[in-house]
């Protein structure tokens, strides 16, 4: 092998090496980033939302995972005396925002959407009922747990 050929190959080793060593090192960074998003939401949050019913929430997020791109939580939502209904929550990430949308159980499929605003408030809405028109409801949720 020609002295030319052998410092090319060794150039596209050198390459393909680094590449792959960048590559570890953000799926490292990544999973570091999930986990400390994990520990910022698992828990039990309560509050509710600005409704004649709605100020005895509890939203219950038992764990964050991810599948390709897209975080996901499992947990429950509900009133706090009854500990909630199971749900799965999406959790999109832009910069620094962190925002949880979900579906209310029993509640027509009204959905949730909630931002972390600090590491244990989540503040939002909820669509609802407001007579026989459909409204966004504030709602307020804090840690507790």
């Amino acid at each position: 092998m020609s002295g030319k050929v052998r410092d090319i190959n060794l150039s596209w080793a050198s390459a393909l090496l680094v590449i792959t060593v960048l590559t570890a090192m953000l799926a490292v960074g990544s999973q570091a980033a999930d986990d400390d998003l994990a520990k910022k939401l698992v828990g039990r949050w309560e509050g509710g939302a600005a409704t004649k019913t709605g100020a005895n929430h509890v939203l219950v997020v038992e764990s964050v995972s991810r599948d390709g791109d897209q975080l996901t939580a499992s947990g429950r939502y509900g009133d706090a005396d009854k500990n909630g209904s199971k749900v799965s929550i999406k959790i999109t990430q832009a910069a620094s925002d962190v925002t949880l949308e979900f579906t209310a159980p029993g509640q027509d499929g009204r959905p949730v959407q909630l931002k972390l605003v600090g590491d244990r408030d989540l503040d939002g809405t909820m669509r609802t009922f407001a007579g026989k028109r459909m409204v966004n409801a504030e709602m307020h949720l804090k840690k507790v747990e």
